[in-house]
């Protein structure tokens, strides 16, 4: 009895031992880590909510501008598909393509020889077009980038 009495003792003297070097380590951790911890000043905060919002700001003109090219190159790409399968600039789908795209493609007009096959035209000068149109978002995009990631600071 007297050898479990002093197992028992001795496995509580252990285990008070362990806690104490617990919680000492746990004190530790906690100490080093709220002394390596950055808090920001009011004035960072309110530079990072301004970088935050410019961000947002830059990322919603940037869907609008991929929007908006997107339906750039789905006319432009009918305009060239109606051409090249010699729709009837009479019929009412093909003339409204035609009216809207003509102020896209203006500056494209005879740039290149477009050839033809009896009523058929393949448009090079619209696939130009096209190329052009679809490099502009990624300028906007990039110019984009660098105003909500300019550094407020110098």
């Amino acid at each position: 009895m007297n050898q479990d009495h002093t197992l028992a003792a001795e496995e509580e003297r252990r285990r008070r031992q362990h806690d104490a070097i617990k919680s000492d380590v746990s004190q530790r951790v906690q100490e080093d880590v709220a002394r390596e911890t950055i808090v920001p000043t009011p004035e960072e905060r309110e530079g990072t909510e301004a970088q935050i919002q410019r961000g947002g700001a830059a990322a919603r003109v940037s869907q609008i501008v991929d929007y908006v090219f997107f339906l750039i190159y789905g006319l432009i790409a009918l305009s060239i598909l109606l051409e090249a399968l010699g729709a009837r600039e009479s019929a009412g789908f093909a003339w409204f393509i035609s009216a809207v795209t003509s102020p896209l493609l203006a500056p494209f007009q005879d740039l290149l020889r477009d050839p033809s096959v009896g009523g058929s035209q393949f448009m090079i000068s619209n696939v130009v077009a096209l190329v052009v149109y679809a490099m502009l978002p990624a300028a906007i995009n990039g110019a984009l980038r660098m105003v909500a990631h300019r550094k407020t600071e110098v």
